[in-house]
């Protein structure tokens, strides 16, 4: 299971994420009430997910860098997810965040998914683990104060502050994390993630409220993680680089065919709806 990448969907990556007029909200919601700092746990659900109780899809695609402890930056290999998520209320007022990810790997030059892969930096023949991860909750009250995981040895983040330029909203997410080496972790070794989420959306389709809060969302994101294992890395201290663009979807349908494929093969039941 990769710890690294989970920790950081469970603060939703480092992200730019940008919403078109597409929107199917109704009216528009005064500027003030929309930088409100009360509001940024509500307008925050609306961004990230689908309001209240109910799922999106994030589909992405991206690039992996190498950076060793000394040395230049070296690109990798590219990716493709596919991410089911979905925000409840519970009883105290706190959202909940939910999300769980395929992950495949794919050829830098070609960007067809594969299942061996050269390290260019060894030349050695790895075998690719692509993979299925389910992210850890977070919490986030209605004024965007994220409440520490149970994961988390240390933590600091938060949501905030919103600014209206130009016509558009922007929303900024901190994130940075060390987990406990302990059994809340697949493996007994510290990670430490670090992420910063900035979204953007037209000011006039963000509502707070109602039924019809779906916003047409595409984003970009880059954060900083531990290294994978199965790489080959593990005489060279580094870290990886994460840059990745997609988009939020009501459900699979949009997605690419050559993914779709290989996700049905893979997972029968993943296009047709989240399963937690």
């Amino acid at each position: 299971m990769n710890i690294s990448r989970r920790t950081v969907l469970a603060g939703a990556g480092a992200s730019v994420v940008l919403a078109n007029a597409a929107a199917h909200a109704i009216g528009m919601q005064p500027n003030d009430a929309l930088e409100d700092p009360d509001n940024l746990g509500r307008l925050y659900d609306v961004v990230r997910e689908n309001g209240q109780n109910s799922h999106v899809n994030w589909a992405s695609s991206g690039m992996i860098f190498f950076k060793p402890d000394a040395g230049i930056l070296m690109p990798l290999m590219r990716f493709y997810t596919s991410q089911w998520a979905v925000n409840r209320k519970g009883d105290d007022g706190r959202s909940q965040h939910l999300m769980e990810e395929l992950l495949y790997f794919a050829d830098l030059r070609s960007g067809e998914i594969v299942d061996r892969w050269t390290n260019p930096r060894t030349g050695e023949a790895r075998h690719v683990e692509h993979q299925k991860i389910r992210g850890m909750p977070m919490e986030i009250n209605d004024a965007g104060a994220i409440e520490q995981p149970i994961w988390a040895q240390s933590f600091d983040g938060a949501i905030g502050p919103v600014r209206i330029q130009s016509g558009q909203l922007l929303l900024d997410e901190n994130f940075s994390a060390v987990t406990h080496p302990g059994p809340t972790a697949p493996k007994p070794k510290t990670i430490h993630t670090l992420s910063t989420f900035i979204s953007s959306a037209p000011a006039a389709e963000a509502r707070l409220r109602g039924e019809t809060n779906f916003l047409d969302v595409t984003y970009s994101n880059n954060s900083d993680t531990p290294l994978e294992e199965w790489m080959g890395y593990e005489d060279t201290p580094g870290r990886l680089i994460w840059t990745v663009q997609g988009h939020k979807m009501r459900d699979t349908k949009p997605m690419a065919a050559k993914l779709a494929q290989r996700i049905a093969a893979d997972h029968r039941d993943w296009l047709d709806g989240p399963q937690f």
